[in-house]
């Protein structure tokens, strides 16, 4: 993690879909870690085990894996993520609603949410 990855995740700007606004709760976590962006030291690398995580978002630990290739995940993980995300999803300005019956976008809002969820889980180890 590196100054230059913090100030794309803090210049990033997400459509207003519900995939969008976790992704922006991300972002405000992220900053919250590094000190407003300030700190890329602050960003644990340590891999956390996803399976229950997974498991209370209706997603199986194989499809977590199959989609970031392994179930253990760090901070540092979702943070460089979230930085691939700021280039690319379209801005508020482009965004269309997204239906909630298609699958697929279902499947990717889950996989968001559980991103956050491991970045919640690092603040909240930090921090205990």
């Amino acid at each position: 993690m590196n100054k230059q990855t913090l100030q794309t995740i803090k210049s990033g700007t997400f459509p207003t879909t519900p995939e969008g606004n976790i992704y922006r709760e991300m972002q405000k976590q992220v900053g919250i870690i590094t000190n407003d962006f300030t700190a890329p030291e602050n960003i644990s690398t340590q891999k956390v085990d996803m399976t229950e995580i997974c498991k209370k978002n209706g997603i199986t630990p194989q499809q977590y894996e199959d989609y970031f290739g392994s179930i253990m995940r760090s901070e540092e993980d979702a943070a460089l993520n979230l930085a691939s995300q700021c280039t690319a999803l379209p801005g508020p300005e482009t965004s269309k609603p997204q239906e909630d019956g298609d699958k697929a976008k279902r499947l990717r809002l889950a996989k968001a949410k559980m991103k956050m969820a491991a970045a919640r889980l690092k603040l909240l180890q930090i921090n205990a």
